[in-house]
């Protein structure tokens, strides 16, 4: 069994401003559940991986350096997640509180 519970993939491209606001929306989800944060850099010219790694040593962050749009970049994420769920968050979104946790009862 899996050590992780959800498995949070994140797609980006050109949006360092932003990403750190959905990543902390990500880890300050129910502390009861264990989150994985995986954020793909899809090509970007603006350093949003860098903008990533830097919220928390806990992300990981991948690079791709073409740009494939967001559905390359989630499946590149389902590659390498360890979850037990998957789920998406796009770079200019941001979860609710327990978001994850009412996902997980329903």
């Amino acid at each position: 069994m899996s050590d992780v519970d959800v498995s949070v993939i994140i797609p980006v491209h050109n949006r360092a401003h932003l990403i750190g606001d959905a990543i902390r929306s990500a880890l300050n989800q129910d502390p009861g559940i264990r989150v994985e944060v995986i954020v793909i850099d899809d090509g970007s010219a603006d350093g949003s991986a860098a903008a990533a790694q830097a919220v928390s040593p806990l992300v990981r962050v991948l690079r791709k350096d073409v740009a494939g749009g967001p559905a390359a970049a989630r499946n590149m994420g389902l590659r390498i997640a360890r979850g037990r769920y998957i789920a998406f968050l796009d770079s200019d979104d941001v979860y609710l509180p327990n978001r994850l946790s009412s996902a997980l009862a329903y």
